[in-house]
């Protein structure tokens, strides 16, 4: 393997491992901001929970979501519609020392030709990095004539959500299937609004028995103008000892609480 090779690699899994825990250093709270009916403003909270002073550009970005989860660049042929249009917010940079906050203010505007829907965008918190953030190829480790430095740009974002007009709401589980320690299934949306929630696994045994949680994910969300997208729930260990009984999953809707209970917005059973 050449030394550029190596280097390469190095430098790859560095990089990694950086941008693993440099967002560990960065509190956004809360994770996600919807705007509904009359209300105009809100407000996030910016923590530096990390040793060094870090600065962050703050921006807009159009994503939308795919089938497997992850977000992709939204262009205008997406059908999806922009909370960007309507959302003004401020500071757009901001410099935190460690242990320092910052709020950012949200105002919404909206446009007279504002029609019904949901509209999202994504707020996202790029670091500015400083001259001691460099990685690269140390010179006097580099071949004659070659040698780079790189500066990486990191980034979080959280989804601006703004609903306008009464819009329906409703999601399905389908197809569910239990592989090794792991259940997969769809979760199907309907309706002009967008669904987040809790995915739980529970297993009921045959007759008389105690119930057991196998697994929970949080924060599974379906955004239009996507119908539908896979999910994995990791189950524990327990599954493999479990006797006759039933896998019951649920998905709760983690936008509404009663009484300190989330509504099960679906449910279905996998028979063992």
């Amino acid at each position: 393997m050449s030394f550029i090779s190596k280097s390469f690699i190095k430098l790859v899994f560095l990089l990694a491992l950086t941008s693993q825990s440099a967002w560990a250093q960065l509190s956004v709270s809360p994770k996600r901001v919807i705007f509904e009916g009359r209300e105009r403003a809100q407000e996030l909270l910016l923590i530096n929970t990390g040793n060094k002073t870090k600065k962050y550009r703050i921006g807009f970005k159009q994503l939308k979501m795919n089938t497997a989860g992850g977000y992709e660049t939204a262009v205008n042929s997406d059908d999806s519609l922009f909370a960007s249009d309507a959302v003004r917010f401020s500071p757009r940079q901001v410099t935190l020392e460690p242990g320092q906050s910052q709020t950012v203010r949200l105002l919404v505007r909206k446009p007279k030709n504002f029609v019904d829907g949901e509209y999202r965008s994504h707020l996202t918190f790029s670091e500015i990095p400083s001259d001691d953030d460099q990685f690269g190829v140390p010179k006097n480790d580099a071949p004659q004539g070659f040698a780079f430095r790189m500066r990486p740009l990191l980034g979080i974002s959280i989804p601006i959500i703004v609903r306008q007009g009464k819009l329906s709401q409703a999601v399905s589980i389908k197809k569910p299937t239990i592989g090794g320690n792991v259940v997969n299934l769809e979760l199907h949306r309907e309706g002009q609004a967008s669904v987040y929630g809790e995915i739980k696994v529970d297993f009921k045994p045959q007759g008389a028995g105690q119930e057991v949680t196998l697994g929970v994910v949080k924060g599974v969300s379906v955004l239009p103008p996507l119908d539908w997208r896979k999910v994995t729930v990791p189950l524990s260990e327990q599954i493999k000892n479990l006797g006759e009984g039933e896998l019951h999953i649920t998905y709760s809707n983690l936008e509404v609480k009663s009484a300190g209970k989330m509504p099960i917005l679906s449910e279905q059973v996998i028979k063992l």
